[in-house]
């Protein structure tokens, strides 16, 4: 009897045993017990075969560190599996043909069956390492996303009811979207696609191929995108005169030479940056909060109609003026490294700049603004505020008139170079030198007080082309900067020949030597011979002798009460 009993239990504990799912992975069981909704309906932290096959919800296992998911073939009323960031390396759903959502991005996938799953309408296995996916059967597919993955071909023809595509990032060469007519989203960014043709796609709103091949980009048919980023492409052309329903517009990293944004008149987001663009006309986009066109041959810029701006980013360009004072709502701008020499911020809402930079505009001296206290005050240069050195603030930066006629003039006794100007203010405090050895960067080298119209500067080297500018200033405000006049000094080597003369420069000498002669005399060109070449009569000053009937080589000038000195023709 005793034997009989204990032949039942062993019998009845095989046959409670053969009723619950195999799960080899604890973190997944363990996942399955604690899940909510609950899936152990009788708590005997199991899991039943018919507890499996009778749910029929929504299953959260992500970020459970799971490493082996089999079990999940028991669940084969399952409709959406969502198994993101785990350890997976395989996944078999081939039971599970209920499965109308599964994610399963952020494992280590390298193959993915879905041919039994017809009934997906969803499809998340993006950040992964898939090289290959079939989704042919699956007919029902609305969403595929897919990016990060090792992709080298997508077909996705059969998938006529796809409405939104995520391929990004993966070595695609090609994509045939003309089969996906219900298409409203694609983003196929960071392949290697060198064309695309949305000529079937009409129902596209979002866009984005960013950072491929591609040297053409006709979006005409697709009269109702709101959104296209095609930036870092090899686009020369780019027509989106069609495309009303813009809002939002980023083609910048380009080769385009002309943007016509003309018909985009509820566009919001413009970026056109690192193009060649020689022109930009925004002045239908009234809409417009944000225009980021940095990095273009742009001379000139007009936003005075774009009230709405907020963010105005126009460096590296080529801009010599630019007004914001009708940009009232702006908080941002940037137009570092232009050739400004105006620039009016003056909007009635200063108080609103958090972030304004307009260094490396060495021309520009006076900004504009609200008031020139609060300027000075709360705009200090730093991580938020960039100026450059000197710059002043004003609310009328035209009230000092700019100096004029300014003439450099290397001196001949001496090495120095002697600086005259007319000076047509009445209102400045003083006047500012400032010099350069390239005409591009100047450095100031003299503070002069009011009514000065002259200046020597005595701090240059021989036989170098100095450029100097000079500007009126006064507190808070400055004019603009005068013509810029260039200069070079003489040689060194200047030599008293006696107490009468002196030979200047240059030496080595081409056609022309400059002589200086205290009084009226004589003097011989000699050459190495010992011979006469020329006879000249010297004046009181300096005096401009013709040497270009010289050959090449060495002479001496002697003068008729003794003394010489050697120079070279070149």
């Amino acid at each position: 009897m005793k034997t009989f009993f204990f032949i039942a239990a062993v019998a009845l504990s095989i046959s409670a045993n053969a009723q619950n799912v195999n799960i080899p992975d604890i973190n997944f069981k363990n996942a399955l017990l604690e899940h909510n909704p609950v899936i152990d309906t009788n708590g005997d932290n199991e899991i039943q075969v018919s507890e499996a096959a009778a749910f029929n919800g929504v299953m959260h296992i992500s970020g459970r560190d799971v490493t082996d998911l089999t079990g999940i073939e028991a669940f084969t009323a399952l409709e959406t599996l969502f198994c993101t960031n785990n350890q997976l390396t395989s996944l078999n759903i081939s039971s599970n043909t209920a499965l109308k959502k599964l994610d399963c991005s952020s494992n280590q996938l390298t193959s993915l069956d879905v041919s039994n799953n017809t009934a997906l309408t969803s499809l998340y296995c993006n950040n992964n390492e898939l090289t290959g996916l079939d989704v042919s059967n699956n007919t029902a597919l609305e969403s595929l996303v897919c990016p990060i993955n090792q992709l080298t071909s997508l077909d996705v023809s059969n998938n006529i009811a796809l409405t939104y595509l995520y391929c990004s990032d993966n070595p695609l060469s090609g994509l045939d979207i003309s089969s996906n007519t219900a298409l409203t989203s694609l983003s196929c960014s960071s392949n290697g696609l060198i064309s695309l043709d949305l000529t079937n796609n009409t129902d596209l709103t979002y866009l984005n191929c960013v950072n491929n091949q591609l040297t053409s980009l006709n979006t005409s048919p697709n009269t109702f995108l709101t959104t296209l980023f095609c930036s870092i492409n090899q686009l020369t052309t780019l027509t989106v005169s069609a495309n009303t329903a813009l809002i939002h517009l980023d083609c910048s990293n380009n080769l385009l030479t002309n943007l016509d944004v003309s018909n985009n008149t509820i566009l919001t987001q413009l970026d056109c940056y690192n193009n060649q663009l020689s022109g930009l006309d925004v002045s239908n986009n009234t809409s417009l909060t944000s225009l980021t066109c940095s990095s273009n041959p742009l001379a000139t810029l007009d936003v005075s109609n774009n009230v709405a701006l907020t963010y105005l980013i126009c460096s590296n360009n080529q801009l010599t003026t630019l007004d914001v004072s009708n940009n009232i709502v702006l908080t941002t701008l940037f137009c570092l490294s232009n050739q400004l020499t105006s620039l009016n911020v003056a909007n009635t809402n200063n108080t609103n700049f958090t972030k304004f930079a307009a260094a490396y505009n060495p021309d520009l001296i006076c900004i504009k603004v609200d008031n020139a206290q609060y300027s000075i005050a709360n705009w200090t240069p730093g991580a938020n505020f960039a100026f450059d050195a000197g710059i002043s603030f004003s609310e009328d930066c035209g009230s000092i008139v700019t100096p004029t006629a300014l003439t450099a003039t290397a001196s001949v006794s001496s090495l120095s170079v002697i600086l005259n100007w007319t000076d047509n203010a009445t209102t400045e405090a003083g006047y500012k030198v400032e010099r350069s050895t390239d005409g591009v960067n100047f450095t100031e080298i003299e503070n002069l007080p009011v009514n000065t119209i002259t200046t020597i500067d005595n701090n240059v080297l021989a036989s170098t082309t100095y450029y100097y500018r000079v500007y009126a200033y006064n507190i808070g405000m400055n004019s603009g900067f005068s013509n810029v006049a260039q200069v070079t000094t003489g040689m060194t080597g200047v030599k008293e020949i006696n107490n009468d003369i002196t030979v200047v420069y240059p030496n080595p000498a081409d056609n022309i030597l400059n002589i200086e002669i205290k009084e009226r005399s004589g003097i011989k060109i000699i050459n190495i011979l010992g011979e006469t070449i020329g006879v000249h009569q010297l004046y009181t000053g300096n005096n401009v002798v013709d040497i270009s009937n010289l050959t090449q080589g060495i002479y001496f000038i002697h003068h008729e009460k003794g003394g010489s000195v050697k120079f070279v023709k070149e």
